[in-house]
């Protein structure tokens, strides 16, 4: 294999594939990062075998062939390679990596050894807009567990039908859940995708109105996106039912400005640091007061609300409310309550395409 290519697009493909890379794997090709020259375009790939990348750039090829380097390694060189053209060539299980007046010799591993990649692409496509799928992502994730005791909850739930996809998180402290309608019809069909994963396709998504095509078949799920494309093995087990937990009656509604509400609650979590973060919510008519108690000080503040329905106390964790309202771009929000000891439900007030759910804490004195 001989091919050579610019510095800055080898080092940007090695950083996107490097992410499905193992960590002190059992079997050290798993560590590795493949590189397969062929017809003018470099093919990289990584795989943990939950998570699979693959990404292609352009490349001068002048012998095709196929070789696994160490992943962390090259990745580390290639980084640190001044600007221009690399020449990189193969003989047998070494390689060179070649620049003006330079070169590096590695061991290289037998590109045979490399795990097949899932082929998914033949599965009905999921069609959704690139930036609507960025953002319900973004939206959501925040809300995934980090307890592995519960294996099911460290992924989302995506469900699609009647035309709407829908991305559903929950850590058993709060819910977060996005939809948004299809770019085309897909088949009806649920599935939960791990939220490493996730992160992984909202870093490569961007702001454009392009639509994806997500596949879904026998465990695992592909998308494409550009030039890469990123293949992950599906959770197995049955998802929380979220549906029981999402009641449309309330005993007391309050209408705010989010980003006032967001940044009086910001400036409360300061001060609420010291007391495991907990703020209380003073619901009354035209307002509703954002207190708490810390062992530096105390915070007070009135945020107007528009109220409907019953007086209220109830407390939260200060954290939970802003990784909600940081992700929410609507100016109004509408915040639903029944009791002091049941959730809090946030949705929109224009559009109905988000709900987040917070379970209140213990009420400080």
């Amino acid at each position: 294999m001989f091919f050579i290519c610019e510095k800055n697009d080898l080092a940007d493909a090695l950083s996107v594939v490097a992410k499905a890379t193992a960590v002190k794997a059992n079997q050290p090709i798993l560590e590795g990062i493949y590189m397969q020259a062929g017809e003018e375009e470099l093919t990289l790939a990584a795989t943990d075998l939950a998570l699979s990348i693959r990404t292609t750039i352009q490349a001068d090829v002048r012998e095709a062939g196929a070789t696994v380097l160490p992943g962390k390694m090259i990745c580390d060189i290639v980084r640190k390679l001044p600007d221009g053209p690399v020449e990189i060539r193969t003989a047998g299980l070494n390689i060179s990596i070649s620049y003006p007046g330079s070169k590096i010799n590695l061991a290289a591993l037998n590109a045979d050894d490399f795990p097949t990649l899932p082929e998914v692409s033949d599965a009905p496509g999921i069609v959704v807009r690139r930036d609507i799928l960025r953002s319900m992502i973004n939206g959501t994730i925040f809300s995934v567990a980090t307890d592995e005791s519960r294996p099911i909850l460290t992924g989302e739930l995506v469900e699609v039908e009647d035309e709407e996809i829908r991305l559903v998180a929950l850590d058993g402290y709060r819910l977060a859940l996005r939809s948004a309608g299809l770019t085309e019809p897909s088949p009806k069909t649920s599935f939960v995708v791990p939220a490493r994963s996730l992160a992984e396709v909202a870093r490569l998504l961007d702001e454009r109105e392009d639509p994806v095509t997500i596949y879904v078949k026998a465990g695992h799920m592909l998308i494409d996106i550009d030039n890469t494309r990123i293949v992950t093995r599906l959770l197995d087990g049955e998802f929380f039912r979220y549906r029981s937990t999402l009641s449309n009656e309330f005993a007391t509604t309050a209408q705010v400005f989010a980003p006032s509400f967001a940044q009086c609650i910001e400036r409360a979590s300061l001060i609420a640091q010291s007391k495991n973060n907990q703020i209380k919510f003073s619901i009354d008519e035209g307002k509703i007061a954002v207190s708490c108690v810390g062992d530096l000080g105390d915070f007070y503040e009135e945020i107007p609300a528009s109220i409907d329905g019953k007086s209220l106390e109830i407390a939260f964790n200060a954290k939970y409310f802003i990784d909600c309202l940081r992700n929410i771009s609507e100016d109004f929000i509408r915040l639903n309550f029944n009791s002091a000891l049941s959730p809090c439900i946030v949705r929109g007030v224009e559009k109905d395409t988000f709900t987040y759910l917070i379970l209140p804490v213990r009420m400080f004195s």
